[in-house]
């Protein structure tokens, strides 16, 4: 049976938390799929949508928080505008903040006359006093204007009818476009591109026409908010939800705060703790399988140690160790976005991080690093302002990410509160608030030098809370993120497993610690440990498993079975609570592991900066190392 021919293409564009995939799963009937738009590396959503039997293609785009200085994405999206590759673009303003939607939409109508604004989210607006005149707004814009909720499907079939008029050409749309001031006009002539080309080469590129951008935007904010006062009517004045005088007051927002990521973090640790050790004990069953395979194949034992002792215990060793921890803390984040939860965590914390020079989305980065620091480097994108991400990229390796958390843990446990579970529970805390300190320390520092610039307004426009697709958004944030994060893990893990291996075979790594044993006795701790962290590259996890082989002299990794028997070898091998502490302290701040550097890099573009990430922590941590060293060093 043949299928049916598309009649157009269709794309849906809007501010973050505005319920554009809400519309875009009534409109498909949530049969979609993920996707790149066509020419872009932007990320899309999928989907058909039938009506009057003529069957379209419907995509959804990332949201644009900023047009100002907007991220790849934004960035990706507004070129996937520009690229006029479409037949209608529906912008999905938000009911309850109209002004900040047309100001939006207003920047989108200057690069395409096929639009359609669809005004969400309408029963809020009414349950708040608000109403909108939807034919003045459609004569004012001189567009389709439709009125409705995303979740009812009474809204469907007069947003069709507008698409379908706009997307086949049924009405003529006399769009209105901004006019700025006559030094800007002239300005914008001044370029040999025309008006449309010009407006795209302005919006997508975050590091030029600062001042440019700033008068359009001033202006095209002034003119939405004069649209808006004309065409919505508010008979009640505004209120602050009931739940933001508790979680935005200074100091029980300060507690609800820490209550929720403490939660997150523990759920995380502890939720994760069993799928590592049911993938740990499927990866060794299936370990005696592989050797028998290799055994079978009559490999050099060469080669197939290289193959099961190097790449695949390694490789599965990371697997075991990074999956769970991701797969449970992307979904409850973005829980947490979806809900509204997030933003106001946010803005607790803007104050803080704005006296370092950064803004309050960075505290949301620093609690994704917790889980991962791949997490917290891709989810930088958050940030509208170009030189804050990059503080925030630069700095997310500083927090200890799930897999520092078991070394840390045990060192606490045996050398500095053996026996004391609260105490140790007390200590972490304060290893935690110290990284944070940190954090905020290479913050400031940043801002100060290489990282200078004007600070992004942090605005509370909090959205507002919703419940959450708990299905919907579980899937999502695992198919989106996980598998690359772990495929970046399992390329550069494979051939450090390998190396482990063959340098262990030929003798070398005892040889190579000898070496770095003057190096690691300043910093606290011996050479075997610093090649720990030097082999342990592929992802922290593995520090202490390749520095037990190395102290035991065995000839693969070694897992600890309890932690009075690593209390055993390491105090056999010189460790006091000095050292325990160096450690930790190099645990928090030492080079990041090799799949974070690669999303770096992947986030950032640069090699420069990539390298910057890796110096950074090294030499916060050798500092403190040090320091701690030669005061406390000498009492012992």
């Amino acid at each position: 049976m043949q299928s049916s021919p598309i009649s157009g293409r269709i794309i849906l564009a809007g501010h973050p938390n505005v319920g554009k995939s809400t519309l875009f799963n009534l409109l498909t009937g949530k049969k979609v799929h993920t996707g790149n738009w066509s020419g872009k590396t932007v990320s899309v959503s999928e989907g058909y949508g039938v009506h009057n039997k003529k069957k379209y293609i419907i995509e959804d785009l990332p949201g644009m928080a900023s047009m100002s200085e907007p991220h790849a994405e934004e960035i990706s999206a507004f070129e996937a505008v520009a690229s006029g590759n479409f037949d209608c673009l529906v912008v999905v303003a938000d009911a309850t903040n109209l002004t900040r939607s047309l100001s939006l939409a207003l920047r989108l109508m200057e690069l395409t006359s096929r639009v359609v604004l669809f005004v969400n989210m309408y029963d809020e607006a009414v349950k708040k006093g608000i109403t909108i005149n939807s034919s003045m707004l459609s004569f004012m814009l001189g567009i389709r204007v439709v009125v409705g909720t995303a979740h009812k499907k009474s809204s469907l079939l007069p947003l069709w009818d507008a698409i379908e008029n706009v997307a086949l050409g049924k009405s003529t749309q006399n769009v209105f476009t901004p006019l700025y001031n006559e030094e800007t006009e002239n300005t914008l002539a001044s370029f040999s591109y025309d008006r449309k080309e010009t407006i795209r080469h302005i919006y997508t590129s975050p590091h030029s026409f600062a001042s440019l951008k700033a008068e359009m935007s001033q202006k095209v904010t002034e003119l939405a908010s004069s649209i808006a006062k004309v065409c919505s009517v508010r008979s009640k004045p505004p209120s602050r939800h009931k739940a933001d005088k508790i979680l935005t007051h200074p100091i029980w927002g300060t507690v609800f705060m820490l209550t929720v990521l403490f939660l997150v973090l523990y759920i995380t640790i502890v939720a994760s703790n069993y799928p590592s050790g049911l993938l740990s004990t499927f990866f060794s069953s299936l370990g005696v399988h592989v050797s028998h395979l290799f055994l079978s194949l009559k490999l050099p034992p060469f080669i197939a140690g290289i193959l099961t002792e190097g790449i695949y215990k390694t490789t599965t060793t990371v697997i075991s160790v990074m999956l769970p921890p991701m797969a449970i803390f992307f979904p409850l984040f973005a829980i947490l976005e979806d809900s509204g939860i997030l933003p106001r965590i946010a803005f607790n914390l803007d104050d803080t991080f704005k006296k370092c020079g950064s803004c309050g989305k960075q505290a949301l980065t620093v609690c994704m690093g917790l889980g991962c620091n791949c997490v917290g480097v891709t989810n930088s994108a958050i940030i509208p302002s170009e030189h804050e991400r990059l503080i925030s990229i630069l700095t997310n390796s500083l927090t200890p990410c799930n897999g520092r958390f078991g070394a840390i843990i045990a060192c606490i446990s045996i050398f500095l509160a053996p026996g004391s579970p609260i105490l140790s529970a007390f200590i972490m805390a304060l290893v935690l608030c110290f990284s944070f300190l940190t954090t905020l320390l290479a913050s400031k520092c940043l801002s100060s030098t290489v990282l200078k610039g004007e600070r992004a307004p942090f605005i509370l426009e909090l959205p507002s809370f919703r419940r959450v697709n708990l299905l919907k958004v579980t899937i999502s944030a695992l198919t989106d993120r996980t598998p690359s994060i772990l495929l970046r893990a399992i390329m550069v893990s494979a051939p450090m497993g390998a190396l482990i291996y063959i340098l262990n075979y030929f003798n070398l790594l005892l040889p190579i610690a000898s070496f770095l044993n003057p190096a690691g006795l300043f910093l606290g701790m011996d050479g075997i440990l610093l090649l720990s962290f030097i082999l342990s590259f592929p992802a922290n996890e593995i520090v202490f498993p390749v520095a037990l082989m190395l102290y035991t002299q065995s000839g693969t990794m070694v897992e600890y079975s309890s932690y009075s028997a690593l209390y055993s070898i390491l105090s056999q091998n010189g460790w006091t609570w000095v050292t325990a502490v160096c450690f930790i302290i190099f645990t928090l701040m030492h080079w990041p592991c090799s799949t974070t550097l690669l999303t770096v890099q992947k986030e950032t573009g640069s090699i420069k900066w990539t390298i910057a990430s890796l110096i950074l922590p090294v030499l916060f941590g050798i500092i403190f190392s040090c320091i701690f060293n030669i005061i406390f060093g000498l009492f012992v």
